[in-house]
């Protein structure tokens, strides 16, 4: 199975897929910065028990964030708690246009963000 987390602002979201692509289990958890690894790792691990999933049943996770404290703290959860599955984590750059005209101003907009293409 695979652990998928989701590591935003304001909440985290992990997941467990089955082979076949199913979302087994979900769970949203508050962001808190403060959290050392070892507290998000007995989270997690309470959450697969109470979903009976064992943690030798997950065999690979995949971790998305936007919260560079939380992505070391997930790293080292991953490094601990699922037995090393993560060999190697890099951060795959993302490139994006911004789109003019964009929110509320539909009918024009003088907000730089929203009229500049740089």
């Amino acid at each position: 199975m695979l652990l998928a987390v989701d590591v935003g602002n304001t909440n985290i979201v992990p997941g467990v897929f089955a082979p076949d692509g199913r979302l087994v289990a979900d769970w949203r958890w508050a962001t808190d910065n403060a959290r050392m690894p070892d507290e998000y790792a007995a989270l997690l691990c309470w959450a697969l028990a109470d979903a009976q999933i064992t943690r030798g049943a997950i065999t690979g996770m995949v971790l998305s964030s936007v919260v560079p404290p939380l992505t070391n703290t997930f790293r080292e959860l991953a490094q601990r708690c699922l037995l090393d599955l993560v060999a190697h984590v890099s951060p795959v750059p993302l490139a994006h246009r911004r789109r003019l005209g964009c929110g509320h101003g539909r009918h024009g907009s003088s907000h730089p963000a929203l009229t500049s293409t740089a």
